[in-house]
């Protein structure tokens, strides 16, 4: 999936988990990085152990970093 961010005109290639991880962001904001994990693994149809918490964290963080999303500590 092509991503455009539109505010600094910058594309960003993701793959379908990440697109899928921005999306529930997107839509349901305030979920924690295990509460994420939990709904990719139940829309994406994959075992716990293919999808850890950390992968997701690392993808949040990388996100961050481009400011797509802002990380609030709880």
């Amino acid at each position: 999936m092509l991503l455009f961010d539109a505010r600094v005109g910058g594309t960003h290639l993701v793959n379908a988990t990440a697109a899928e991880l921005l999306g529930l962001v997107q839509s349901l904001p305030g979920l924690t990085s295990t509460q994420i994990q939990a709904r990719l693994i139940e829309a994406l149809g994959l075992a716990a152990t293919d999808l850890p918490v950390t992968a997701v964290e690392d993808v949040l963080e990388r996100f961050a970093a481009l400011d797509i999303v802002a990380i609030v500590a709880a």
